[in-house]
């Protein structure tokens, strides 16, 4: 605001929560190639083993982690406080994970880290339990989240901007400020980027050009512009809703909304400073997003 620039097709805006729908095409990608269950125990993949600390015996799958009825819970009190200022989170998902869900790990809490519900019996957002299904992809190819992300989706859509992290961006990137309204100033303040413990629930900066590719790629069963990243039929799956009785608008991270008595399909985010939204309508097979 303060250099007057205005935003354009190359700006890189951070999305928030709809970063959440890039990490699925990572995490079911793996899923189609069979290299990954959605109904098998994390930890038969995971360094280290999850489970509530309520329901020890009950297992949790990616598609609990996937639909937001794993049980896992956001502790805001840790998740805030460890955010970094103007910069990415200097864990690894490995390290940062473990001592968030592991007893004894420096951010365990077995009461505000969990519900009191088992695994599938109940819907509740989680973005940890997002970040924890990017690990056990992690885990799985070897390599960063980010560079499977990179590999698996970037790079076949033909994009060079996008990055879940601030130092991954392309030197000279245009990055959108976040801001914030003082209401009694009517003055904007300048609130920076940061990053944090569970960043692939939420820190991707990317165009609206480049995400309106993985929209188009969503709404045309995995294909845009003759680049497929996944089979139609594990769009299908993605669209499905896994536990009706307990998540009746909720496919596999991407979800239905109604808007203007019209029903959609897609996410949105929200971070200070930060709010976007991407849905399309399957009855039309048009879509819009907002950053």
């Amino acid at each position: 605001i303060e250099e007057r620039r205005p935003v354009d097709r190359a700006t890189v805006f951070q999305v928030a929560s709809v970063s959440k729908t890039v990490t699925a095409y990572a995490i079911m990608q793996l899923v189609e190639q069979q290299a990954l269950s959605l109904d098998a125990d994390i930890n038969e993949v995971l360094p280290f083993a999850v489970r509530n600390p309520r329901y020890p015996e009950a297992m949790i799958t990616l598609r609990h982690l996937l639909t937001h009825t794993s049980g896992i819970r956001d502790n805001w009190g840790v998740l805030e406080g460890t955010w970094v200022k103007d910069g990415d989170f200097p864990q690894s998902l490995r390290d940062s994970l473990s001592a968030y869900l592991l007893p004894g790990g420096e951010h365990f809490h077995a009461r505000k880290n969990f519900y009191g519900w088992a695994p599938g019996t109940e819907h509740d957002y989680s973005n940890v339990g997002i970040a924890l299904a990017a690990l056990v992809a992690e885990c799985h190819a070897g390599t960063s989240f980010e560079q499977l992300c990179e590999q698996q989706v970037f790079q076949p859509l033909e994009m060079t901007g996008p990055s879940y992290r601030l130092g991954g961006l392309e030197e000279g990137a245009s990055v959108a400020m976040p801001y914030g309204l003082k209401r009694r100033s009517e003055h904007f303040e300048r609130l920076g980027h940061h990053g944090y413990l569970d960043f692939p629930s939420g820190t991707l900066r990317i165009s609206a050009s480049d995400l309106a590719r993985l929209l188009l790629c969503f709404m045309g069963d995995g294909e845009v512009d003759g680049a497929r990243l996944l089979r139609p039929a594990t769009v299908r799956d993605m669209r499905r809703i896994s536990f009706p009785k307990v998540a009746a608008d909720q496919g596999l991270v991407w979800y239905f909304d109604e808007m203007g008595g019209v029903r959609m399909m897609g996410h949105d985010g929200s971070d200070p400073g930060v709010a976007s939204s991407m849905y399309y309508c399957p009855e039309d097979g048009v879509g819009f997003l907002v950053l």
